[in-house]
């Protein structure tokens, strides 16, 4: 059976989701050298399936399996403004990524939000109009990264805004590895110190398709 887990993305990843254009996430192997304080992360192999580390712990090996599992449901929780309550029960929201609007059910267990402002956590799962199935898992390194995966990443190299007579050093367009380039600025806005690209960390990698909202939230 499906778990249905919350996923969260900025509003510039939502508009390449939605279109199409990304396919693909990382995130970090997170918490391994806090749950074990004895593993030797840097010193972690990948399973023979590709979907979980093997991690040395003293004179043991810790199995770390993916949070996220393939055939898992992914709801997106974007940004969403509450416009108006139309009725009981009901809130006019609209989400942020792109501006479209949609009248939504509102259960007891969600905090009122004022009208104006934002939902808190993004669009709960009855207002989530953005679903995700897992379709494959693996783990790596951040390095492993190749361009075409960051294009499955929905990264893309901008145009010049003009005709540079030179290979500006920070133009993607002239790098010979635009997208991962892109990717690898991308990846230093949100993650930092032992998770930061230089640190190059395990990372799962999940692959997903857009599907519609289960009949039954």
């Amino acid at each position: 059976m499906s778990r249905i887990l919350p996923v969260s993305f900025s509003l510039p990843l939502v508009r390449r989701i939605r279109s199409g254009d990304k396919v693909e996430t990382r995130r970090p192997v997170s918490d391994a050298d806090k749950r074990w304080p004895n593993a030797t992360l840097d010193k972690a192999t990948v399973s023979k399936t590709g979907d979980y580390l093997c991690i040395p712990d003293g004179t043991a090996v810790v199995i770390v399996p993916s949070p996220i599992k393939v055939g898992d449901l992914l709801y997106v929780r974007e940004t969403a403004r509450v416009l108006d309550y139309p009725n009981h029960g009901l809130a006019h929201i609209r989400y942020e990524a792109d501006g479209a609007e949609a009248v939504v059910s509102i259960p007891e267990r969600i905090k009122f939000t004022p009208i104006g402002q934002c939902l808190a956590n993004g669009a709960y799962r009855e207002a989530c109009r953005t679903w995700l199935e897992v379709a494959a898992v693996r783990v790596e390194r951040l390095h492993e990264i190749d361009e075409a995966s960051a294009k499955a990443e929905g990264m893309f190299a901008p145009p010049c805004i003009i005709d540079c007579p030179r290979a500006c050093e920070d133009c993607p367009r002239h790098c010979a590895h635009p997208l991962t380039r892109a990717f690898r600025k991308a990846w230093d806005t949100f993650y930092t110190g032992p998770k930061s690209w230089e640190a190059n960390p395990f990372v799962w990698v999940y692959s997903f398709r857009m599907v519609d909202a289960p009949s039954s939230l």
